[in-house]
């Protein structure tokens, strides 16, 4: 015999495909191809001209209508300097009523002062009308003064309404 004794062929191992390299390729194509298709994308935009502010006047259809009560518990309607009786606020919110319906949203702004049955009564009085979109600051703190510039939109009665009754 020529061959060595005592030694034992190595066993054939069977071939396996190794799937870490593979995704590692493959998360590395995925990301060249992003990069490159991301880099061929043109922004474009069209030049635009702004018109010019025009002269136009608020509209007699105000989007708020505001109801503030003072520290004292008066009412003010709108941006009104002087106080109103709470029995008033439906008359001086009926020209609104007829030209816009129920759809009228009414915000009540009353001081931290103000009495709690005094915010009630000019809810009472709006929701006397049929109106249910009311809304009240949320803000810690709140104070109202109807001498202090509004921050809301200026509310005109509508040109066919007559005007409300005066306050005693």
């Amino acid at each position: 015999m020529s061959g060595k004794k005592g030694t034992v062929p190595a066993p054939h191992k069977k071939a396996r495909i190794e799937i870490i390299p593979l995704i590692d390729i493959m998360f590395f194509l995925l990301a060249s191809f992003m990069l490159v298709s991301l880099s061929m994308v043109k922004l474009q935009a069209i030049d635009t001209a702004v018109p010019p502010p025009s002269d136009a006047k608020p509209s007699a259809n105000p989007d708020i209508i505001s109801i503030g009560i003072d520290r004292t518990n008066h009412y003010y309607f709108a941006h009104d300097k002087d106080p109103i009786l709470v029995t008033d606020i439906p008359a001086r919110l009926s020209p609104f009523y007829k030209t816009q319906g129920d759809d009228i949203k009414v915000f009540i702004n009353a001081d931290q002062e103000a009495r709690y049955d005094a915010v009630i009564e000019a809810l009472d009085a709006v929701r006397s009308m049929g109106l249910t979109k009311v809304s009240f600051p949320i803000k810690k703190d709140n104070h109202f003064d109807p001498n202090a510039p509004k921050r809301l939109i200026p509310v005109a009665a509508p040109a066919a309404a007559a005007p409300p009754p005066a306050a005693p």
